[in-house]
Formats: C-alpha cells, sequence, structure tokens
C-alpha cells in the first residue's frame, strides 16, 4: 500500500525517530560522544534531537567531572599514605634515637648514688626519675606507632592469665599510684585466660591505670576488674575521679590529645593511654568502651571476644 498522493519525498516523522533511537543505542557501551543527527526537517523532530544532544552532552560534562574528581581523590588518597608513613618512620627513628642516650643516661645515675652527698644524691634521684619517666613515654610511643599501624603490626600472642597480667600492669604504673597516693584494687576472675600479646597488654593495661590515678583525688581508690561472659571477656578500668564530657571524652581517645587541651592542665603525658588501649584492643578482635560522668568518674572497658572469634575478627 502506498502513502498518499503528494507525500512522496516527504521524511516519515516516525522512520526519523527509529534514526534517533539507533544512533543512541551506541551509547549503551559508554560511548557518550554520540552526536544525533536527523535530515528530517520537521521541527518536532529537531527539538527531540536537540534535547537528546543536549542530554548527552550534560552526561558527557558529568562523567568528565567524575573522572576528574576520582583522580584527585586517588592522589590525595596517595599523599595521605606517603605523609602517614614518613609520620610513622619519622617517629619511630625519634623513639629509638630517644631510647638510646636515655639509657645511657639512666645507666650512669648510680655513679652519682655513690658520692657522699645529699645533694648530689637527691638530683641522682630527680634524673632518675625524669630518666625514666621520659625512656616509659618513648616505649608508649613505639607501641603506640605498631598498634596505628594496624595492617602491619606483628603481635605474638598466647594463651595469657589475666591476673598476673593486671599486676604486672600495676607494677608499671606503680609510680604514678605513689605519687597520686592512690589505690589500686585487682579483681579478677581466677583462671581467666585470653588470647594475647602480653608486652601490648601490659603496656595498654598500665596507661589506663595511670589515666584513671591522675583523674583521682589523692588517696582514691581504682579498681581494674576482669570477668568472663556468654560473648567473651571484659577487662575494665574504673574510677570515681574528675569524669568527663562526651567531647573531652573523644578528644582523650585522639592519639596526643588528652581531655584537656588548655596551656594549664594539670597533667602531663603524650596522651596515648586511651588511643593505645583502643588499637590494643582492636588489633586482638576487640573493642574499647567508655562510659564517663563529669564530677562521677570514668570506666574505661575492653571487651574481648572468645579466642575462635577473635581470630575469625582480626582475620
Amino acid at each position: 500500500m502506498t502513502g498518499k498522493p503528494g507525500n512522496e519525498g516527504v521524511p516519515d516523522p516516525l522512520q526519523s525517530v527509529e534514526t534517533i533511537a539507533d544512533q543512541l543505542c551506541s551509547t549503551v557501551d559508554g560511548d557518550f560522544n554520540v552526536r544525533i543527527a536527523v535530515t528530517d526537517p520537521t521541527p518536532a523532530v529537531q527539538k527531540l534531537a536537540l534535547m537528546v544532544n543536549f542530554l548527552l552532552d550534560n552526561v558527557r560534562r558529568s562523567i568528565d567531572a567524575y573522572e576528574t574528581q576520582q583522580h584527585e581523590l586517588m592522589a590525595a588518597k596517595e599523599r595521605a599514605e606517603d605523609a602517614d608513613r614518613a609520620k610513622t618512620g619519622f617517629l619511630s627513628v625519634v623513639s629509638h634515637e630517644f631510647r638510646t642516650p636515655l639509657n645511657g643516661v639512666l645507666g650512669g645515675v648510680h655513679l652519682l648514688r655513690n658520692v657522699k652527698s645529699p645533694e648530689a644524691k637527691a638530683a641522682a634521684d630527680i634524673i632518675d626519675q625524669s630518666g625514666r619517666r621520659l625512656l616509659d613515654m618513648v616505649d608508649d610511643l613505639f607501641l603506640y606507632i605498631q598498634v596505628a599501624s594496624q595492617g602491619q603490626a606483628e603481635i605474638i600472642t598466647a594463651p595469657t592469665d589475666i591476673g598476673p597480667l593486671a599486676s604486672e600492669a600495676a607494677a608499671f604504673a606503680a609510680d604514678t599510684l605513689t605519687t597520686r597516693e592512690v589505690t589500686l584494687e585487682i579483681q579478677c576472675e581466677e583462671g581467666l585466660l585470653l588470647d594475647l600479646d602480653n608486652r601490648i597488654a601490659a603496656r595498654a593495661l598500665a596507661g589506663l591505670i595511670e589515666n584513671a590515678a591522675l583523674a583521682s583525688d589523692k588517696g582514691g581508690t581504682i579498681r581494674l576488674a576482669a570477668r568472663s561472659g556468654d560473648d567473651g571477656a571484659v577487662m575494665e578500668i574504673i574510677d570515681s575521679g574528675c569524669g568527663m564530657d562526651e567531647e573531652m571524652a573523644r578528644r582523650a581517645a585522639t592519639a596526643f590529645s588528652t581531655a584537656s587541651q588548655s596551656s594549664t592542665r594539670s597533667h602531663d603525658g603524650l596522651g596515648l593511654g586511651l588511643p593505645l588501649a583502643r588499637g590494643f584492643a582492636e588489633l586482638h578482635g576487640g573493642r574499647l568502651e567508655i562510659e564517663s560522668r563529669i564530677g562521677e568518674g570514668t570506666a574505661v572497658r575492653l571487651h574481648f571476644p572468645r579466642p575462635a572469634d577473635a581470630a575469625a575478627a582480626v582475620a
């Protein structure tokens, strides 16, 4: 059947739309550089082709902007990773370089103690106390570097009796406890075993004990407890000291920060107690929880899964 007389040579709008659709098919493979071209002079067809080309231009510009953004994000990520590696390397070198002369200084303190002079012995005590404090800070810094780079940290776990571990941590924190005149009560479930890296565990717990002692009033009491549960085990350090609000707790859990950032804060230190404890828990498949209120004290809990669950969490 033929078209109406007089319509010979007049473009069919439906055929033109099919032509546009055929040209659009090439965009299925992601080629949005297509330009729709039609010879049909019908205004509606021309308007359709114009709008389709406008949409394709917008899609192409959006893709270009997205790709540019992805390249910038990738470059920024690489710069951040380079900076983090440089920071970690710097801190590691500094820690080592501090440790060596400090050990030499502490090793020579005993010579001053042999001098028959009260002033010399007093000076030796000050040097020994200050040197050991610096050495502890260097050790914490070096340990934090290892814990913070979780993908690179090498931990050696073994079944660890929490009772003796708590006593070892208390020994690390003994100077702070004595200075602050704070009593530490240890209440650990007998025979409680966890697969832990004992070296990191003792220092991490000691840092939490020292934090609690520093936050407590002189003559106060803090408690270190450990117990098992259905989901694993919990170790907690509880004090009845000054406490923190949410913002202070957030800052305290950030490395090289403290709950109080003022220049007149009453306690010195690198601010690694909570970050080190959190990294220690996460390295062993656990987590850290802080519960604190201003004027009521703080409870820091380390939750650890059962040994089999911990292995799965770390893997």
